[in-house]
């Protein structure tokens, strides 16, 4: 239970016509993430709220099995999160706290604690390596790389591509609404339960505007195409600043 429940966790918390250009020139990539920035709701909201809380409920599909839960949730960017996750599994009730912090993380199953292991909280930080970069901003940051991909369908709507690459990171793929400009899906390599890569997608819908930001409240997650998880958002706040108490070991 712990680590079928423990990896991937992350995951859950959270997420045209350019102007010129062409595919895998770094002018048209860098002008599709400005109009993604602008479609959110601007560099300055997005700069300032770097936290937030959430309430959520969903289901996981792994191992033959649909784990469903609800929870509250928080994030403070760039590198903490919490989970506090009630749910049922096989017919069996559990509770789960969920904790990154920085170079740190731990999982609480039914009043249970341990730190993650190695190869989990590596897993972990790059998971929310990828989710900060849905925030937009972080893709104009030093050493990434930008390139643009085809046009393709999501969610039967036209929508538009770009790669980032990073040293030390695995690639990531967004796609953006060619009307919106809003984010409607994330793709990429993580690795499955049985540490074989897997292919990931997470598609974006149900956008709500909160503070000023656009913010998707419904997210569902496919690995090697198949349905793996699916969460309904609410109660969203968003906040300059989280009080560190409560990123704390569990």
């Amino acid at each position: 239970m712990e680590k079928t429940l423990g990896v991937g966790l992350a995951a859950w918390l959270l997420l045209v016509v350019l102007p010129g250009g062409h595919a895998g020139e770094p002018s048209g990539a860098r002008a599709l993430v400005d109009r993604a920035i602008r479609a959110t709701g601007g560099e300055a909201k997005l700069e300032r709220f770097r936290a937030a809380t959430w309430k959520a409920r969903g289901a996981r599909h792994e191992m033959n099995r649909t784990v469903t839960f609800t929870g509250e949730f928080a994030a403070q960017m760039p590198d903490r999160t919490r989970a506090a996750v009630e749910g049922e599994a096989n017919g069996q009730a559990f509770k789960m706290v969920f904790v990154l912090k920085g170079d740190q993380g731990w999982l609480q199953v039914n009043g249970n604690t341990s730190e993650l292991t190695e190869e989990q909280l590596a897993e972990e930080k790059e998971d929310l390596y990828a989710e900060n970069l849905t925030q937009l901003v972080p893709l104009k940051g030093p050493g990434m790389r930008l390139t643009l991909l085809n046009e393709m369908p999501v969610n039967g709507r036209d929508a538009v591509g770009l790669q980032a690459s990073r040293k030390n990171h695995r690639d990531l793929q967004l796609y953006f609404d060619k009307q919106s400009g809003l984010l409607v899906k994330k793709a990429r390599t993580v690795k499955g339960l049985a540490g074989k890569d897997v292919t990931e997608e997470t598609f974006y819908t149900g956008y709500k505007e909160f503070a000023g930001l656009q913010i998707p409240t419904r997210v569902t997650i496919t690995r090697n195409g198949k349905p793996f998880a699916e969460t309904e958002t609410s109660d969203y706040q968003l906040a300059e600043k989280l009080d560190d108490s409560l990123f704390e070991k569990p």
